[in-house]
């Protein structure tokens, strides 16, 4: 996947490896460099790690936009920017994603974790003061999610998914700077009580989002997944039962409504309203195990510690 002229992870290839999609995106490098430095967490291989270090050093270089403060989307093979179509929903086309920002910090805070260095202990800094100044809302508690290249919102939309995971991305990366921060940390809590006070439907599940006054009722399987992970967290830090509540109620209706029971089952991309799985593949370029898994894997950290 890695482009050896350009530089850079492409977005697809087929299972033989040939390019099937050559664009270039932000997301698509902090993803790989999240999954990079997790390899090398596990088994100390150095060309791992080069190459995270590579692909952290390309983003920098060309994927952040110094005069807007910000990191841009798409590009194509060549590294010139073009239209965000990969990452943009809703009707708009975004200049800027709440998204990218989240998966730029979730891959910074794991390069951190096995080479902390004070020039990234800085670019994470800045993310966490982009979030807390430009992308988080003070008053409502919630995150914008598209933006132009002036950092004005492109869309009256609130992602509930987006926003719990990012309460415990967030608050990751803070604990592993250890940072000292009051208003980030007070960014952090707000979100998830937010979340959990107004997303959390009558049935336990959490809602998908809300645009304007619509609210879309779908039950997206890495929307409680991620949820389940920020309540756990909240709750170590504030003890606040409703956390642990939130939590019991949406892991059962996780298992009754999101699980496939079938024989070699894996999860159903959602449940409809009324409890009934989605008819949508089970898998594909945009549903893999990453999130159901990493929740296994969070929940049993956190809950044994």
């Amino acid at each position: 996947m890695v482009d050896p002229e350009f530089g850079g992870i492409y977005w697809a290839v087929d299972y033989q490896g040939n390019v099937t999609d050559s664009r270039k995106h932000v997301y698509a490098q902090a993803f790989a460099i999240y999954a990079l430095s997790e390899y090398y967490r596990v088994t100390a291989n150095a060309d791992a790690l080069n190459l995270a270090n590579r692909l952290y050093q390309l983003i920098e270089k060309i994927g952040f936009f110094p005069e807007r403060n910000a990191y841009g989307e798409e590009f194509n093979r060549e590294w010139q920017e073009q239209p965000n179509e990969q990452l943009s929903e809703n009707g708009v086309i975004a200049d800027i994603t709440m998204n990218t920002h989240l998966h730029v910090l979730e891959a910074y805070t794991n390069l951190y974790r096995v080479q902390p260095s004070e020039e990234l202990r800085d670019r994470m800094v800045n993310l966490l003061t982009i979030f807390h100044e430009k992308i988080y809302d003070p008053t409502t508690h919630v995150l914008g999610v598209f933006f132009n290249t002036s950092w004005e919102s492109l869309v009256d939309l609130t992602s509930y998914g987006h926003d719990i995971e990012a309460s415990w991305l967030l608050d990751e990366a803070i604990h592993v700077l250890g940072l000292k921060n009051e208003a980030f940390n007070q960014m952090v809590m707000n979100i998830a009580y937010n979340i959990a006070r107004h997303a959390v439907q009558p049935d336990g599940s959490l809602a998908n989002e809300k645009e304007g006054d619509h609210l879309d009722l779908t039950k997206v399987w890495w929307v409680q997944v991620e949820a389940m992970v920020g309540f756990v967290n909240a709750f170590r830090h504030t003890k606040d039962e409703i956390f642990q509540e939130r939590t019991l109620a949406l892991w059962a209706y996780t298992k009754k409504h999101l699980i496939d029971p079938r024989e070699g089952g894996e999860w159903y991309w959602s449940a409809e309203p009324n409890g009934e799985p989605t008819q949508r593949n089970i898998g594909g370029p945009w549903k893999a195990a990453y999130h159901n898994s990493r929740f296994c894997m969070e929940i049993m950290e956190r809950v044994t510690k």
